[in-house]
């Protein structure tokens, strides 16, 4: 291994550098370690930069192909599985919104930050917790990548939005509820009643006293 010295064998070397590759994004400190692992694009058989063009990395018959001399062939399907033996999944993927670039799993957060910011979700390179503790990261540091997106606050009517009445007690049926931003006699906000046929304003919107929506 480049980066520890270690004697690691040729089809080990990919899980062995992903230990060293989630612990330097953690900030995990490692003893013995020789040459750091690159803080960008990382290869994920060496440790090296690819910024300048080392170690390219590209899908082959399904297989990984690469110029890093520490890289063998190995089939990606598998590989990319997660397994107590070999929790590394940390494998070539072509991005899926056609930039032509190849990057290994775990160097896509930087790919997807500079080059598509505006990315949702992307199943393939999830990073589970139980991935990373298998990896040697603590369990304060570990975490699912990416996070679950933060929940979305329950969308209410705009003013002056009808919709059908639920059929509740308070809700005639024939009649539509109003959720109305707008401050009625000093309350806010208020619950219309909304009269189909009303012939004039004051006859289509009939306030209810005391129903105040929150």
């Amino acid at each position: 291994c480049r980066v520890c010295g270690k004697s690691v064998k040729d089809t080990d070397i990919r899980t062995h550098m992903g230990e060293h590759i989630r612990k330097s994004l953690r900030e995990v400190p490692e003893d013995g370690i020789k040459y750091p692992v690159a803080k960008s694009y990382p290869c994920g058989t060496c440790g090296r930069s690819m910024d300048d063009g080392a170690c390219p990395v590209r899908i082959k018959s399904a297989k990984c192909d690469s110029d890093c001399p520490s890289s063998y062939a190995f089939q990606i399907r598998a590989a990319s599985t997660f397994r107590d033996t070999r929790p590394c999944t940390n494998v070539p993927i072509a991005c899926p919104f056609d930039c032509q670039q190849t990057h290994w799993k775990y160097n896509f957060p930087q790919h997807l930050k500079e080059r598509h910011p505006s990315w949702q979700s992307l199943e393939q390179i999830t990073v589970t917790r139980e991935e990373e503790l298998k990896l040697g990261i603590p369990e304060s540091k570990a975490v699912l990548w990416p996070p679950p997106p933060a929940p979305q606050p329950p969308s209410s009517p705009c003013c002056g939005q009808k919709r059908p009445a639920p059929g509740s007690p308070r809700t005639p049926r024939g009649r539509y509820r109003l959720h109305c931003k707008e401050p009625h006699n000093g309350k806010f906000p208020r619950v219309f009643w909304i009269l189909p046929g009303a012939e004039s304003t004051s006859q289509k919107i009939a306030p209810i006293i005391g129903d105040v929506f929150t």
